[in-house]
């Protein structure tokens, strides 16, 4: 078993019910070697989870595993065979469309924008139909099951530039194709179409009611950020998250964020980030962060214990910090250096005396509206893109 009971912070089966099946299956094999539970409970989730989609071999493989055979029921062959004549059915199918779509056509999509100009230019040219883009989102959903995910991409990136933003088909093609390229981990082609799907959807208030549990993302996201002059705005507004959500949420990582600033506990904050130690390298989507994290964790716990003190203890540091005197040492003097602090170490004395650092009335007055222009630019440049795609308002801008 996981040591320190860290099933109890495993959030793969919350999260679970907000994936796609095949996003649950690289969860499943990343917790199965965390020994986190019994290893055979998790070949029959997913043996169960593979047999409600078209990924037959895999599921072969997994059911072999599990009963520790090399024969396969009657039920899985036959769902095997079917798989493979759906697949050269759509194949032969789709033989005529992929012949529309040539390199040249494709040039010919990236200069068109606007999704209705470019369907009408493919019917006039080739005689693309209605039909023809339904067989295509039919075709991307087959591949996309039977874990083709490279060519059902393709698919969706097409019906993406065809179908207009305000069809839910075009919504449906982005969670598709980002789903895709994380499965066949194209990290690049991931973020330009996470971009993508970013502005086919509106921000829901209701995200945080339904999904609390995704604070904890948000959270390492902020504390292991390099923008400095971004960082603190970010950690005062999650910080504010993280107590508007604490009665539906709580876990080790928010919980460091309160203890630091809201009830400034160190010695809770201490506690708290001993645990994240485990629960960290246990979560599949925080386990690379997790020096960047601990590391500006310290930094943060420094920063907020000298603001306090003028004259700090090396020892006490070390203790807050979990390292031990002489690495804490070493730690202070490289942050002191690289973060150009007004502070000086006494070895002799084992103390860190901490410098005063005013800030001036202007220096408060550009923070507070320094990301005003920036904010302003975006909502222009949305309002133009749905002006774009042909939203029933007027746009002038003098």
């Amino acid at each position: 078993m996981c040591p320190f009971g860290m099933a109890e912070y495993d959030l793969t089966k919350k999260i679970s019910h907000y994936l796609d099946r095949h996003l649950v299956v690289p969860l499943l094999e990343y917790i199965s070697v965390k020994n986190m539970y019994d290893a055979d409970s998790i070949l029959r989730t997913k043996l169960d989870l593979l047999m409600k989609t078209s990924m037959v071999d895999f599921a072969g493989c997994t059911y072999k595993t599990l009963h520790d055979t090399d024969e396969l029921p009657e039920e899985m062959v036959k769902k095997r065979q079917e798989a493979v004549d759906r697949i050269r059915e759509v194949e032969e199918k789709m033989a005529p469309i992929n012949n529309i779509f040539s390199t040249e056509t494709m040039k010919e999509m990236v200069q068109c924008k606007v999704a209705k100009e470019l369907f009408q230019n493919l019917e006039a040219k080739y005689g693309f139909k209605q039909e023809m883009l339904d067989d295509m989102f039919e075709a991307a959903r087959v591949f996309y099951d039977s874990g083709l995910y490279n060519i059902a991409s393709d698919y969706l990136r097409i019906i993406r530039q065809l179908v207009s933003p305000s069809d839910s088909r075009h919504l449906h093609a982005c969670w598709g194709r980002l789903a895709s390229e994380i499965l066949v981990q194209s990290w690049d082609e991931a973020l330009d179409d996470l971009e993508k799907l970013k502005d086919a959807i509106d921000c829901q208030s209701d995200d945080r009611t339904l999904t609390p549990h995704l604070l904890r993302y948000v959270v390492v996201c902020v504390v292991v950020s390099t923008d400095k002059k971004k960082k603190k705005n970010q950690l005062r507004d999650v910080v504010h998250l993280i107590q508007q959500e604490s009665y539906s949420y709580r876990d080790p990582i928010t919980a460091f964020l309160e203890c630091l600033y809201v009830k400034f506990d160190f010695d809770g904050a201490q506690q708290q980030i001993k645990i994240c130690e485990t629960v960290i390298p246990n979560d599949f989507f925080l386990t690379g962060c997790y020096e960047d994290f601990m590391e500006n964790a310290r930094l943060l716990m420094f920063e907020a214990f000298c603001r306090i003190h003028n004259c700090v203890g090396i020892n006490m540091l070390a203790e807050k910090l979990n390292m031990n005197v002489d690495d804490a040492e070493s730690w202070i003097v490289n942050l002191i250096r690289s973060a150009d602090m007004d502070a000086k170490i006494d070895s002799k004395k084992g103390l860190v005396f901490m410098g005063t650092q005013t800030v001036s009335p202007y220096q408060k007055v550009v923070e507070k509206t320094r990301n005003g222009a920036f904010t302003a630019h975006k909502l222009l440049d949305r309002l133009k893109s749905m002006k774009l795609e042909g939203e029933a308002w007027s746009l002038s801008v003098r």
